[in-house]
């Protein structure tokens, strides 16, 4: 097969220089012709379906394999991605209770790190009650912002 080359002086006139078959050229043909006359009442689907059905016996095997091999990949795809979705499902819970025990531990250093900023020694009452105020002002700061559309 070599290349061809399609010529397009006017809306009308339409060259094709190739060496391919005659199906294939005529399918070439059909649809440049349908471009050139869409809208001038011609359905360009009805021009595309006429040189469809022109393709060869070798052409028609080509696009059935093209066709089939797509569909088997395409389903396989499906099956790994379900098979992936299923054995995640249940690590889920188990992700969130890990970031969950992070963001409690991080609060808790960066409470006691700002409580004894200010010179009160933990596991005194003043630390607990310092603990307590930031806890307030943390629950206060994310209900504004869960008021406000933040999250």
């Amino acid at each position: 097969m070599s290349a061809h080359r399609v010529i397009l002086p006017s809306a009308g006139a339409i060259k094709i220089q190739n060496t391919l078959g005659a199906s294939e050229v005529s399918v070439h043909i059909v649809v440049l012709r349908a471009a050139c006359d869409f809208g001038h009442g011609r359905s360009l689907l009805r021009a595309i379906v006429e040189g469809i059905g022109k393709l060869s016996p070798k052409t028609w095997k080509t696009v059935q394999f093209a066709y089939k091999t797509t569909n088997v990949a395409l389903w396989g795809l499906l099956v790994a991605w379900a098979v992936v979705v299923l054995f995640s499902i249940p690590r889920l819970s188990d992700a969130r209770a890990v970031v969950e025990r992070e963001r409690i531990q991080a609060i808790a250093a960066e409470n006691r790190f700002f409580c004894e900023k200010w010179g009160l020694r933990t596991n005194t009452h003043e630390h607990v009650i310092c603990t307590m105020d930031l806890n307030d002002i943390r629950a206060r700061t994310e209900e504004r912002l869960i008021e406000d559309g933040g999250f």
